[in-house]
């Protein structure tokens, strides 16, 4: 789409990166959704094909995951005294959280986990895998518009030479 609106690739090679870093930005994996400011996630996110298609790609790909975490994922935290990981962390699992206690008997330290499936990451996310054909859907859309754009374009240009 860019080639049919400027002049030459070194105009298109100046303008690609600055694309780029706003569809990376405002896809929803580099910056969560809740965590873009309100103007851009109102309408910028909503917009990008990124976000559709990392949707679709991750939620496919991450449904059938189960997370093992090695020492160094763990989230090291120190039960109360008196009682176990287990204990302590029963209200925080029954709210909904993710994730799981690498030894729920544990006294002391305990280790916890933030995901167990991949369902977790996605889910944090606000992404569904019930997502899917609506997600290609929307980026045929998109693809059909920024052909029909380029073509558009191309014959405006090259009508005025």
């Amino acid at each position: 789409m860019i080639g049919a609106l400027v002049p030459n690739m070194v105009v298109a090679y100046t303008f690609l990166p600055f694309l780029e870093s706003f569809l990376f930005l405002f896809c929803g994996a580099v910056v969560p959704p809740y965590s873009i400011p309100h103007f851009w996630r109102s309408w910028m996110y909503h917009l990008n094909p990124l976000r559709y298609f990392l949707e679709g790609s991750i939620t496919t790909v991450f449904s059938s995951v189960s997370f093992v975490c090695n020492e160094k994922d763990l989230v090291k935290f120190f039960a109360p005294a008196g009682q176990t990981c287990g204990e302590y962390m029963t209200s925080f699992f029954e709210a909904g959280n993710p994730g799981y206690l690498a030894d729920p008997q544990a006294t002391g330290e305990c280790s916890y986990c933030t995901m167990r499936e991949g369902s977790d990451y996605y889910n944090s996310l606000g992404w569904s895998v019930s997502n899917a054909w609506r997600n290609f859907g929307i980026l045929v859309g998109f693809w059909l518009f920024n052909v029909g754009f380029c073509v558009f374009f191309l014959h405006l240009s090259r009508k005025q030479s």
